[in-house]
């Protein structure tokens, strides 16, 4: 299991850390390098799901979305939290390769239920 991209100084970070998840880390305030982006989009061919959790997107986080935007393109399975009017605007293009969810119960639900994660892969 792997993060997206996450800043050193972001508390997600260390709830990441804390829990065992594999960081792709980037300095703190500074935007996300094209060598890490590159790290990340290798990390997408080792999970079967991305899971967009709704985060704030500015300047120094937005590679993120594009990380979403190549997983559509390759196939991932998508899901996000994020309300579907805001999430349409950021991922256009690939957004019909989104499953926009209400919120982070149905999220856990339709995973606890898919038969890679009830066989232990990592998502």
């Amino acid at each position: 299991m792997y993060t997206g991209i996450i800043h050193e100084n972001d508390v997600d970070f260390y709830v990441a850390t804390s829990m065992g998840i594999k960081v792709i880390k980037e300095k703190a305030f500074e935007a996300i390098a094209n060598d890490t982006f590159e790290k990340a989009l290798q990390k997408l061919n080792e999970i079967n799901y991305v899971i967009d959790a709704g985060y704030p997107v500015g300047v120094l986080n937005e590679m993120n979305t594009q990380l979403i935007k190549e997983a559509v393109k390759m196939g991932k399975k998508v899901f996000s939290v994020r309300a579907i009017e805001e999430g349409k605007k950021l991922f256009k293009g690939v957004e019909e390769g989104i499953t926009f969810l209400n919120n982070t119960a149905s999220l856990v639900k339709i995973l606890s239920t898919a038969k890679e994660v009830e066989n232990g892969d990592d998502i």
